[in-house]
């Protein structure tokens, strides 16, 4: 999961406004995803404007990367090979995480 925020702050200590918001699944970007059930939307353009936003970086656009693992859905949280699913996680964010 990738998510942009767009957030306003009235005064320093105040609760943001929300301007804008996108989440959105990496998988979006390829076509060849389209096979999965459900159907993943082909939404190109959504990667381009996060690449753009990691590239060029001239706003206070937040960026987030990681995974969504909804309880319901995903049977793995249940269990002790969860660690292992956010280990994979984390090292599929390294290309996308600054070096030191």
């Amino acid at each position: 999961m990738i998510i942009m925020l767009q957030r306003r702050y009235p005064a320093r200590r105040s609760v943001p406004f929300v301007d804008a918001e996108l989440r959105m699944d990496p998988r979006t970007a390829f076509s060849e995803m389209q096979g999965e059930v459900p159907r993943i939307g082909n939404q190109p353009e959504w990667l381009t404007a996060a690449y753009d936003l990691l590239s060029a970086k001239r706003s206070n656009l937040q960026f987030q990367i990681g995974a969504v693992l909804h309880y319901a859905r995903c049977p793995v949280v249940r269990t002790a090979k969860l660690a292992d699913v956010v280990e994979r996680v984390w090292l599929a964010c390294q290309a996308v995480l600054p070096t030191t």
